[in-house]
C-alpha cells in the first residue's frame, strides 16, 4: 500500500486523497487563502479521532483534480472587490462566494467540491 498521508499523532494512514476524503473521521475544517499566491491556499483538515485531533494541511492544487472546471489560480485583492462577502477573510468559513467579480471564487466553488464528496462518503 503506496502511503498518501499519515497522521503526525496517531500514525493512521491513508493511501490515496479518496481514502482520506472518505475517511468519517476526518472533519474539513478551514481554508487559508492567500490572495497574492492563490496556489498556495490552504485546504484545512482535522482527523477527529479517538484521541487524536491532528489537523493537517494541503496545497489546494491536490484537490484540483475534482474541480468542475480548469482552476486559473489568478491574484485577487481579498476583501476588496466590489461585491465580495468576505468569506475569504476568515479561515473556518467553508461557505461558497457569489460575488461576481472575484477570481477567488473558483477558489470557493473547489471548497464545495470537496464538501460534497465528504458528504457523499458520509451518505453511503
Amino acid at each position: 500500500m503506496s502511503n498518501f498521508k499519515t497522521c503526525s499523532l496517531c500514525s493512521k494512514e491513508w493511501s490515496s486523497l479518496e481514502e482520506l476524503l472518505e475517511d468519517s473521521a476526518m472533519d474539513f475544517g478551514g481554508y487559508q487563502a492567500f490572495p497574492r499566491h492563490p496556489e498556495r491556499s490552504l485546504l484545512l483538515f482535522t482527523h477527529k479521532a479517538d484521541k487524536c485531533g491532528t489537523t493537517f494541511s494541503f496545497k489546494i492544487d491536490t484537490f484540483t483534480k475534482f474541480a468542475r472546471k480548469p482552476i486559473k489560480f489568478s491574484e485577487f485583492e481579498f476583501g476588496k472587490e466590489l461585491d465580495c462577502e468576505g468569506h475569504c477573510l476568515d479561515t473556518n468559513n467553508l461557505s461558497p462566494c457569489h460575488s461576481k467579480n472575484c477570481p477567488g471564487r473558483e477558489l470557493r466553488d473547489l471548497l464545495q467540491v470537496v464538501k460534497s464528496k465528504m458528504k457523499a462518503d458520509e451518505a453511503a
